[in-house]
């Protein structure tokens, strides 16, 4: 998979309904809504890139979340109370035949209104909707994280397929402290041989070192090789 891709979708809030492109390095995602551009680690973190830029009648379609940030007086403005639809390209491995199938996975992004500050800033709630089809077959999950959503799709696989993705890769895993909905998986390929030896948390804390990177569950790189139940942390 290339480093740099482009979806195209759509956005929506009370205002209605605008198409966009969205850009992803597998670092960070990017989008233009109207003349305002937004950059962020994932979809519920989009920031406006530059905001003094802006009048109020560009700005005052967005809600903006504040968000402290740990350990500071400052906190980030990211954009809520909105739909992200999106269209995702995937490689699915149809494992009876050992082939590879081009999916477009559908993702509804629904992001809810801004939390107050006092009570922690943040959204009072976010989901996401996933569905695709192969060949005349749907495919449907929700939920909060991808990592849950790719898990139950698994499971609806039933062993006939299989995502080949960061997130369907033996070497792929998340930190025992919880991650983000999207972009915060661990790739130990460069420390493989330790991770496959991992049967539980307390190995995978003592036996892995912090040479790592973070990776979307929605990369693929040349490395990826199909994983295998039971194998690290999560199994």
């Amino acid at each position: 998979m290339e480093h740099s891709v482009s979806y195209v979708g759509t956005y929506k809030d009370a205002f209605g309904v605008v198409d966009i492109i969205i850009h992803n390095t597998f670092e960070k995602l990017s989008t233009k809504i109207g003349a305002v551009e937004f950059e962020g680690s994932e979809f519920d973190a989009l920031a406006i890139i530059d905001k003094q830029l802006h009048s109020v009648q560009q700005l005052e379609r967005f809600t903006l979340s504040q968000t402290e940030i740990l350990g500071t007086d400052n906190f980030v403005e990211e954009i809520c109370n909105c739909t992200f639809n999106v269209i995702i390209p995937q490689f699915i491995i149809n494992s009876v035949i050992q082939e590879e199938i081009v999916v477009n996975m559908n993702i509804e992004y629904v992001l809810g209104d801004k939390r107050p500050i006092h009570l922690g800033g943040g959204l009072e709630f976010e989901k996401i909707y996933l569905s695709f089809q192969i060949f005349d077959e749907s495919f449907k999950s929700e939920g909060g994280y991808f990592e849950s959503i790719f898990e139950d799709i698994q499971s609806q696989f039933n062993g006939r397929y299989a995502l080949k993705n960061c997130f369907g890769c033996l070497y792929s895993d998340y930190s025992i402290y919880g991650q983000g909905a999207l972009g915060s998986m661990l790739c130990f390929v460069r420390q493989k041989e330790a991770y496959l030896k991992v049967k539980d948390k307390s190995e995978y804390m003592e036996k892995l070192t912090d040479d790592y990177d973070i990776v979307q569950e929605i990369f693929l790189c040349n490395k990826f090789q199909a994983r295998r139940k039971g194998t690290g942390y999560r199994g």
